[in-house]
């Protein structure tokens, strides 16, 4: 029995790439983990849910595909340009799929055909040109961006670097929180904006059209603007040389009366505590140097003024004790006719200083008093009953006792007024009257 031997009809290097084929679309569509070499990576994934890309330090180059869920995913190699390039794509639209890659700090991300889908790049990305259609982007870092935006696109980057090239229009949106840029090139038309905070850009170059907007609040070194249409360019601070053409409205500086920096609100100022501080348990001891200061230094005397020396009475010698007149009744009052003093009547309710008399047979004479004082007192005639008349009181000089060779003031007497008006008694003078007669 002869053996015939069996031919394949088909070619060995056709059947070698066929499998290759399967191989690389077979892990993709299962979610197996797969690692491919290139210094790019393309990726085409329309109208997917989620696309995160995850820039990973730890290697060295290439891309992986890490997870899918819910699309069918191919994945292959390829060269261009002498590069190599990884080129990743879904087969059909996805609304819930998710699609996880990890690649190189040194490998580039080009984005294309990609609408309707959300992406999260999170790391330092080496380099970002990307072509949206009503897509949104969310970038951690990118070194170099050439982005083109169109429809409803929406993209946001924290930190900008290098240089950027931005084409937008539609209704398109860029935010960046951080720019350090040599150069940047921005073509805004129909309504789309940009917004770049904390920037630092050496050369701007910017055209908008229609209603786009810009406002750039940050620093540029030089400045090229061109706006047309009713939008508005906003340039916070241009130190260098500034070339304007277009009928579009442009404000640099504030200069131009306006704010670009939005500011919130200052906090409402803390209300100071009316209530006074506790103060201290221990009690504050002054300063020993202060208290032997305040010790030490005397306080100044204030001479007291000088008093007014009041007018001095000098006093009267003793004189023996003044007997009391005896009590005249009507009948000796009769007898007395001879010795009776003549009473005047002077003016109602005015005391008059009664002189006293000198009796003839003394033995010296006795000189009238003088007084030092300039007035001598008058004493108030004492209120007496007003049914016994008083006879005066007459004090005889003693004469035993020499005269005083000082003045002495006049001694008052007691005056006793009459029953219905008190009278003066004027005793008779010296050289008038006798004691005999």
């Amino acid at each position: 029995m002869t053996r015939r031997p069996v031919f394949f009809s088909t070619p060995r290097p056709v059947l070698l790439v066929l499998l290759a084929g399967v191989a690389l679309l077979a892990p993709a569509a299962h979610a197996a983990r797969m690692t491919l070499s290139g210094e790019d990576l393309d990726l085409s994934v329309p109208c997917t849910g989620q696309v995160r890309v995850v820039v990973d330090p730890a290697m060295k180059d290439g891309a992986t595909l890490d997870s899918s869920s819910m699309t069918q995913v191919a994945m292959h190699t390829g060269k261009e340009e002498a590069q190599s390039r990884i080129s990743i794509a879904t087969k059909a639209c996805a609304p819930n799929g998710k699609l996880t890659i990890s690649i190189s700090p040194n490998t580039g991300l080009t984005i294309h055909d990609s609408h309707d889908t959300h992406f999260v790049i999170t790391g330092t990305l080496a380099s970002l040109d990307a072509s949206l259609d009503s897509t949104t982007m969310d970038i951690e870092d990118t070194q170099s961006l050439d982005l083109n935006m169109q429809g409803a696109s929406s993209v946001h980057i924290k930190s900008l670097e290098r240089a950027a090239q931005i084409v937008a229009s539609g209704t398109s949106t860029l935010t960046a929180d951080t720019v350090q840029l040599t150069a940047l090139s921005a073509q805004l038309t129909q309504n789309a904006a940009m917004t770049l905070s904390g920037s630092s850009i050496d050369a701007l170059t910017l055209v908008t059209a229609d209603q786009a907007s810009a406002t750039i609040l940050g620093h540029a070194t030089v400045a090229t603007v061109a706006a047309n249409g009713t939008g508005e360019v906003n340039i916070e601070t241009v130190s260098g040389p500034m070339v304007r053409s277009g009928k579009g409205t442009v404000r640099v500086g504030a200069q131009n009366g306006v704010i670009y920096r939005p500011t919130s609100p200052p906090p409402a100022p803390l209300p100071v505590p009316t209530t006074p501080a506790p103060l201290p348990s221990t009690p504050v001891q002054a300063p020993a140097t202060r208290t032997e200061a305040t010790a030490t230094v005397p306080a100044p005397i204030v001479p007291a003024p000088a008093p007014i020396p009041a007018p001095t009475v000098p006093s009267a010698p003793e004189s023996p004790t003044v007997p009391q007149a005896p009590i005249v009744t009507p009948s000796a009052k009769a007898a007395q006719s001879d010795n009776a003093p003549v009473v005047t009547s002077p003016a109602a309710n005015t005391p008059v200083t009664a002189t006293p008399t000198t009796s003839a047979s003394a033995s010296t004479p006795i000189t009238a008093p003088q007084t030092a004082s300039p007035t001598a007192p008058q004493t108030s005639p004492a209120p007496q009953d007003s049914k016994t008349p008083a006879k005066p009181i007459i004090t005889p000089a003693p004469e035993s006792t020499p005269a005083p060779t000082t003045p002495a003031p006049a001694t008052p007497t007691l005056v006793t007024p009459a029953p219905a008006n008190p009278a003066t008694v004027t005793p008779p003078a010296a050289g008038n009257h006798s004691q005999g007669e």
